[in-house]
């Protein structure tokens, strides 16, 4: 099968530009370099050249990409037919998991409470935090759900969320800060401090409470991060010894981290996002979990800590 790298080192190709190929994928360009050098390495070949005036394709580049959209198409069909006789043979839900979107507290869920776990199959399909979007926009393609707090403005406009429970704001201190110590935060505890946000924009919940906390806590100092969080976000934190606005979900994140709750009533929705027009072996699926959620009443903030 091919390397889905490939698929990169077209777009960059296309736009000769690694910004507009960022733009492209959702990625900051760091991340799309990232991927080239990768898959230059990987080939053992020289694909692309950076100058002033943007990218341009060295011998081997201008081979590869010939023949990568061929073999993309042959590789895509190869897939479909696999995945056909796959499905035919048992329903499988395949489900997105990435670092900070893991899927293993919704699984330990489902199989600790649905009536006949062993009716569907769970395929795990992995994706990298900085590809978070364009997972989003495979759903009811390569993917029929992603798990987590999906709250996004950058969603796709197709794409529908099946609330199950909520998941608190917490605080993510570094060792080096003296507010490790404490067990549980006042918001007059963080004046003074440099806190990172999901950059504005990002999400509407998110959003809305960043605007209370500045007019009502102006001593608070929030700092943007770059798009998406993912693990350069934590460890940008502790470098620098600076806090971050996290979930109790990610506590275990990074070890020199320490996630404490905060006495302020807020809390995100945690649960599966997928497509409007999804596989009916899926819609099955989702409408045996919304029997779950009621038949659970899954209301309270923190009573599912116990899967995370």
């Amino acid at each position: 099968m091919y390397n889905p790298l490939l698929n990169t080192f077209l777009i960059v190709a296309d736009c000769r530009s690694l910004n507009q190929a960022a733009a492209k994928l959702y990625v900051t360009p760091a991340a799309v370099m990232k991927q080239m050098n990768a898959l230059e390495d990987h080939l053992g070949l020289k694909l692309i050249r950076r100058s002033s005036q943007g990218v341009t394709l060295t011998a081997a580049g201008e081979s590869v990409y010939k023949d990568s959209k061929k073999i993309m198409r042959e590789s895509r069909r190869s897939i479909e037919r696999a995945r056909a006789a796959e499905e035919n043979a048992a329903k499988i839900i395949r489900i997105g998991s990435s670092l900070l979107h893991p899927c293993h507290q919704f699984v330990k869920f489902w199989n600790e409470n649905a009536g006949n776990p062993e009716e569907f199959k769970m395929k795990i399909v992995s994706y990298s935090d900085d590809q978070i979007l364009s997972a989003a926009e495979s759903l009811g393609k390569d993917l029929d759900f992603l798990v987590g707090t999906m709250d996004s403005s950058f969603m796709p406009n197709n794409a529908r969320f099946l609330e199950l429970w909520r998941c608190s704001l917490c605080i993510a201190i570094p060792t080096t800060n003296t507010l490790v110590k404490k067990r549980e935060l006042e918001i007059s505890d963080l004046y003074g401090q440099h806190i990172v946000t999901v950059k504005t924009g990002n999400s509407f919940l998110l959003d809305n409470f960043r605007e209370m906390l500045k007019l009502t806590h102006p001593q608070i100092i929030m700092e943007d991060s770059s798009y998406f969080y993912d693990m350069d976000t934590f460890n940008y934190c502790e470098e620098n010894g600076v806090l971050l606005l996290t979930q109790d979900r990610w506590h275990n994140i990074h070890p020199s981290l320490k996630t404490v709750p905060v006495n302020w009533n807020f809390s995100l929705p945690y649960g599966l996002l997928y497509a409007e027009d999804i596989r009916p072996e899926a819609r099955t699926f989702l409408e045996q979990v919304r029997q779950l959620k009621a038949t659970h009443n899954l209301q309270d903030t923190n009573g599912y800590s116990r899967y995370y």
